[in-house]
């Protein structure tokens, strides 16, 4: 997964009349919508699609945490933490921003930073739908503007650009010079799975492979 990937992938779900609803979307990083069979999604849920990971995970660090979801408290907490998915970083193009619920408020915030100078956050909330009808917008990044915002970098993306994995075709903007690609959505074929080949280790199974040699060990 490269940074490309990660914005083609969010620039494309704000082309899609997603709903908003807590706990929903992101459990199928293959699919073509970060959305669930009744096309909803929420903040974490709209992360975890675009860096191409499962929402849940069984590593025990998450699992103990809150039964494995990587929900914006999960995301921050790993940011301050073991850094074992996202380390910290500053605010970037194809990095993840993210402020926790409690005990400040009820519930946190996610999304994919998609510019800087200014910072442009693309993410899923309920005022996005309410306002728009779609989940997932870009806006700017004054919702995450709070003191205990935190920015992390997916610890199994590389920067080097290459094609995109989704099967979209991208189309040069001709409405303002360098402006950055628009997406075309028509999908080219419908098993997106057959298209996205992994010749790479993803994090959790170099991380498992770590622990796995460490425990036969001792």
């Amino acid at each position: 997964m490269t940074v490309q990937d990660v914005i083609l992938r969010a620039r494309h779900a704000c082309t899609l009349p997603i709903a908003y609803h807590m706990g929903a979307g992101g459990m199928k990083p293959l699919a073509p919508t970060p959305a669930d069979p009744a096309n909803r999604c929420d903040c974490s849920g709209f992360v975890c699609w675009c860096l191409g990971i499962c929402r849940q995970t069984d590593l025990l660090a998450f699992v103990t945490m809150n039964g494995g979801w990587l929900n914006t408290d999960a995301m921050a907490y790993d940011i301050h933490g073991a850094q074992l998915l996202l380390r910290s970083c500053a605010p970037m193009v194809g990095a993840v921003v993210v402020y926790p619920g409690p005990p400040r408020r009820t519930v946190g915030h996610c999304g994919i930073i998609v510019a800087t100078n200014p910072i442009r956050v693309i993410h899923c909330s309920s005022a996005n739908w309410r306002a728009t009808g779609r989940a997932v917008c870009e806006t700017n990044d004054a919702l995450f503007r709070t003191n205990d915002t935190a920015y992390g970098w997916c610890i199994d993306l590389r920067d080097e650009p290459s094609p995109p994995s989704l099967p979209y075709r991208i189309i040069e903007s001709i409405i303002t010079p360098g402006a950055p690609p628009m997406l075309d959505a028509t999908l080219v074929h419908e098993q997106v799975p057959e298209l996205w080949p992994s010749t790479q280790p993803t994090w959790w199974e170099r991380l498992r492979s770590r622990l796995g040699r460490r425990t036969q060990d001792g």
